[in-house]
């Protein structure tokens, strides 16, 4: 998952909902969190500690999951994509596979 704020002077953070144990940051910049779930469960994003009052926009990203035909290695997307809209897929590899993208 990835999230990120618009504004740079707040601190983003991720909690599992199980334990409330904080999960770690891959990306290490306060606007912008990047990790793996660990489990299948609930998740918390937490936006806060600004000095002031501030406006801001917060973004999360979840990759879609790609499952491929296992007669033929390969899978068809049809979407449709906005203007700026970044569309991420998340595809389970193989150490040694070749992964070739046609859009």
């Amino acid at each position: 998952m990835r999230c990120r704020c618009t504004e740079e002077d707040l601190e983003l953070s991720v909690y599992r909902m199980d334990t409330g144990d904080v999960l770690p940051d891959d990306d290490g910049v306060d606007s912008f969190w990047k990790g793996r779930f660990p489990a299948t469960i609930g998740y918390l994003v937490e936006v806060g500690e600004a000095n002031a009052e501030t406006d801001y926009a917060l973004e999360v990203e979840v990759p879609r999951r790609l499952y491929f035909d296992a007669e033929t290695s390969a899978a068809n997307v049809t979407s449709v994509a906005a203007p700026e809209e970044l569309i991420a897929y998340l595809i389970e590899g193989t150490q040694g596979q070749i992964l070739a993208a046609e859009l």
